[in-house]
């Protein structure tokens, strides 16, 4: 079930977004594209999708309109995509980054540690 708005015009977020509702039964819920903020100086970070499931837990979900064409070149920090080579960071990492926030965020949450 999604639980934010879906606003996006990017075709992969939105195809992504159906499958999910699709597929996933009533114990999954998911966010598309809310703020993550943990700690006062720290980064806002804003994954595609947040999905959550009581029995699997939280996973990050970035979604990319890449076809292998369209990539040059990677290593485990950047993709090299496009016409115009443009550098991306890796969504691996991006990810990774993301369920690291939401891991600090929820920690300070002290109605879950009761």
């Amino acid at each position: 079930m999604l639980l934010t708005p879906l606003v996006t015009e990017n075709k992969a977020e939105l195809a992504f977004a159906q499958l999910l509702q699709t597929r996933l039964g009533p114990a999954y819920l998911f966010w598309h594209e809310i703020s993550i903020k943990a700690g006062h100086r720290k980064r806002v970070r804003c994954p595609d999708f947040i999905v959550f499931n009581p029995r699997y837990g939280f996973w990050i979900l970035e979604v990319k309109d890449w076809s292998l064409s369209y990539i040059h070149e990677h290593n485990p920090k950047e993709f090299i995509v496009g016409p115009k080579r443009e550098r991306q960071s890796n969504p691996y990492m991006q990810a990774e980054k993301q369920g690291f926030a939401l891991k600090d965020l929820l920690k300070v949450q002290h109605a879950l540690t009761r």
